[in-house]
């Protein structure tokens, strides 16, 4: 890996994400073995032995080409995954947040890589391998230190560089949301509904620190509660 400080920083795959994650990789090694096997002593003759060696001097030299140029890279602009036979590049442009979840299963484990776009650019697919344990601390030091300005692993809810806020209550129509399920979120603002002993109230808070900025007199039946939520979820979406 090149230094974090120094511009770029390289990732490298697990073994079992390198393996596994090309397919002619996969297939290469399956030949190189089979051939090596059969060169050993599964041959009848010596040509064959010679060519079955043969076949497997060259898996193992594809194998180990694609070995040493496999991993992700990161530099100033962007993000490229490099093998032998494929190159993917991502700006850091078209990205909004960069997620990392360590994985496991019976192809191997390691961390897993992928990518909230900005809606409007959502073009490519960037299909990245398993990495390896030292992938999060590289990716969170080296966005920080070059100050990209993009989020590692965001804590809904959670808002982007471009002023979007990101969240489950952000999928719905906060008016729908807010008369359905009685909680609805506008930008920094959380709208619900609240039980108090026998009366309801409907109350606005800041998502970023829980603060109360806004609360309702209370009202002893629910449906007057959630028309105050409702003038509260209005008076939310005019706010700049």
């Amino acid at each position: 890996m090149t230094g974090v400080d120094s511009g770029q920083a390289r990732i490298r795959p697990t073994v079992s994400g390198w393996l596994f994650g090309q397919v002619p990789i996969l297939l290469a090694a399956i030949v190189g073995a089979t051939s090596l096997l059969i060169a050993v002593g599964g041959a009848p003759s010596v040509g064959h032995r010679v060519v079955a060696s043969l076949v497997s001097l060259g898996c193992l030299t594809l194998l180990a080409s694609d070995w040493r140029l496999a991993g992700v890279e990161l530099d100033s602009a962007g993000l490229t995954y490099r093998r032998l036979f494929r190159r993917s590049r991502l700006r850091w442009l078209d990205v909004i947040a960069v997620h990392l979840r360590w994985h496991s299963s019976r192809s191997g484990t390691g961390y897993l890589l992928w990518f909230d776009e900005v809606p409007a650019r959502r073009r490519l697919h960037l299909h990245v391998p398993l990495l390896r344990r030292e992938a999060l601390p590289i990716v969170a030091a080296f966005l920080g230190a070059h100050d990209i300005g993009i989020p590692v692993n965001p804590v809904e809810p959670w808002c982007d560089r471009l002023g979007s806020w990101h969240g489950e209550l952000y999928q719905f129509d906060p008016l729908e949301s807010i008369r359905s399920i009685r909680r609805a979120a506008v930008g920094p603002w959380e709208i619900s509904v609240v039980v108090s002993a026998s009366t309801f109230r409907a109350v606005t808070k800041n998502v970023q620190n829980a603060s109360i900025v806004r609360e309702s007199p209370p009202r002893n039946k629910l449906v007057d509660a959630i028309e105050d939520a409702v003038v509260q979820v209005r008076d939310a979406q005019t706010r700049p």
